[in-house]
């Protein structure tokens, strides 16, 4: 099965005794093509296919996600769901140096698990103690004024299950980023424009 150029399934039957007969080869061609046209519309399977890992797209989309299986991933990178965090989402309007700068991102933020969503890039950074630290600070607004890119952060969070209120954050501070000039705004500089 092939979606956009790009193998993401293999359909198959065994019999050990007989080959496949023409009939069997139609019905997987059929089914084959049913897939493929199912994945064309699928909101579900457009985030499989992206850069996001599925356990955070589903966790950004406010969907449920086995917890063992965010659990296992989480351990994967050293980390658990009970570790405090904070989301930057960086942003540019230049979506071709994304990449690039994911890897500058990694550089300057090597605790933090960092993918692209929705053409932007996202951090949860693990290193709180670095937000207040002026070097660190400094090396972000280097970026986004080198890429003219901007950055928006959270607040920090307590259980990796909330990234979806942490990215709200982090989105709702570069909405707010947009009344002035700055190139890295947190939600809690604004926050006062946001409590119900």
């Amino acid at each position: 099965i092939r979606y956009r150029k790009t193998l993401i399934g293999i359909l198959g039957m065994t019999d050990i005794y007989t080959p496949f007969t023409k009939s069997e080869r139609a019905n997987l061609f059929i089914v084959q093509h049913f897939m493929q046209n199912a994945f064309s519309v699928s909101e579900e399977f457009q985030s499989y296919l992206s850069e996001t890992p599925w356990y955070l797209s589903q966790l950004l989309q406010q969907k449920s996600v086995e917890p063992s299986l965010v659990k296992y991933h989480l351990s994967t990178n050293k980390k658990e769901s009970s570790d405090s965090f904070r989301v930057f989402v960086v942003h540019t309007e230049n979506s071709g140096t994304l990449n690039e700068l994911t890897a500058v991102t990694r550089k300057i933020a090597p605790d933090a698990i960092i993918f692209i969503y929705r053409d932007q890039i996202v951090a949860c950074d693990y290193d709180i103690d670095h937000w207040h630290n002026e070097e660190f600070i400094r090396k972000l607004d280097g970026i986004a004024v080198l890429t003219d890119a901007v950055i928006g952060y959270s607040m920090v969070f307590y259980d990796f299950f909330e990234l979806f209120l942490a990215y709200q954050q982090s989105m709702i501070a570069l909405q707010e980023r947009k009344n002035n000039d700055k190139k890295l705004m947190g939600f809690s500089d604004n926050v006062s424009n946001h409590i119900l």
